[in-house]
């Protein structure tokens, strides 16, 4: 995925908290969306034992004495989860760095199509 420069893209990535494995990202801060792709990487790599957030919106609705779709869902399934962990947060912001980087060197020089003049 590539963006533009000016564009603040919004994306949710579930990592492996002791490999910082990626095990699934979405473009989209969307329930419906996330839920998804937490249901994907379970299928792939199976359930995980607790479930580990920042306060993000789509993942707690604490601060708003409301409970969102995946916290229901975590229950449901009997997964323990734990929002606002600094030590998560930083990982989370590290990979989020690793992609920008990652995103800036591939628009440059991965994502040109043959026979293209890309600059």
């Amino acid at each position: 995925m590539v963006w533009a420069p000016a564009s603040r893209p919004e994306s949710v990535n579930l990592l492996d908290d002791h490999s910082h494995f990626s095990l699934a990202s979405v473009a989209s801060v969307k329930a419906p969306d996330v839920l998804h792709t937490f249901h994907a990487a379970a299928e792939s790599y199976g359930y995980p034992a607790k479930f580990l957030s920042d306060n993000a919106a789509v993942f707690s609705g604490a601060p708003r004495r409301v409970r969102v779709v995946l916290e229901s869902e975590l229950d449901r399934l009997g997964i323990e989860s734990k929002h606002s962990s600094p030590q998560t947060c930083g990982k989370v912001e590290r990979f989020h760095q690793t992609l920008k980087r990652a995103n800036a060197v591939s628009s440059r020089v991965l994502w040109c199509p043959r026979g293209s003049s890309c600059t």
